[in-house]
């Protein structure tokens, strides 16, 4: 078995990505989340700030964004259009939150939304889906995606939530309990089609929606 070393990175667990097996990332420290950081700062306690770094199945690794004090950084999504990652970034000096897309092939960093946190309501469940990178907010208690810049709303049905974005369509899976067949050892999954712009329903399977790493997604269905 071959054994690849990446020396000064002992405090990081690496993570996969759901859609590329090229790629892998690791951030420190993980047991705090943005909500958490924004309650400290506000009691005016300092954040080391979040180190992310970037691993190639090479043996490479990639630190494009330097850790930077109450800056905290979220778990980075990956877009196979355009081989880039895509990190949101909440600066608590500047009081900002950026989507930041990273082209590794062009060693490349740019923001590409930039968001006053004083607009933003609620921290909780926000989210950087692609393709392209938008920044989301899953608001529980509407039971809607809600897009932050600019800032508009798709109201959803219970229990679905929002998987990819994909040719101004919006890929969702829901939970339904109607469709479950015990006996049958059914389970009640289904994938939902949105206009992107409307929110209207163009499609409904019965079936699962799974992300490969070759950037497809397959979808089981009848």
């Amino acid at each position: 078995m071959e054994i690849k070393t990446f020396h000064g990175f002992e405090d990081f667990c690496v993570e996969k990505f759901e859609n590329t097996d090229e790629w892998y990332y690791g951030i420190y420290p993980t047991w705090m989340s943005n909500v958490e950081v924004a309650e400290e700062y506000g009691k005016g306690r300092e954040y080391a700030g979040s180190k992310l770094c970037f691993f190639n199945k090479t043996g490479k690794a990639y630190e494009p964004i330097k850790q930077e004090k109450n800056v905290y950084l979220e778990a980075p999504v990956y877009d196979k259009a355009s081989n880039s990652f895509g990190i949101l970034r909440y600066d608590f000096n500047k009081r900002i939150l950026q989507a930041i897309a990273y082209k590794p092939d062009e060693e490349s960093v740019e923001v590409i939304e930039e968001i006053s946190l004083s607009e933003i309501d609620d921290l909780m469940n926000i989210r950087l889906i692609e393709s392209p990178f938008m920044i989301v907010r899953n608001s529980m208690e509407e039971n809607a995606i809600e897009f932050l810049n600019p800032k508009r709303k798709i109201y959803l049905e219970e229990n679905e939530s929002i998987e990819f974005v994909e040719n101004e369509k919006m890929y969702s899976s829901k939970w339904n309990e109607d469709l479950l067949d015990v006996l049958d050892y059914g389970y009640g999954e289904e994938v939902i089609v949105r206009d992107l712009e409307t929110g209207k329903i163009l499609e409904r399977y019965k079936g699962y929606l799974n992300r490969m790493p070759d950037g497809t997604a397959w979808l089981m269905t009848e």
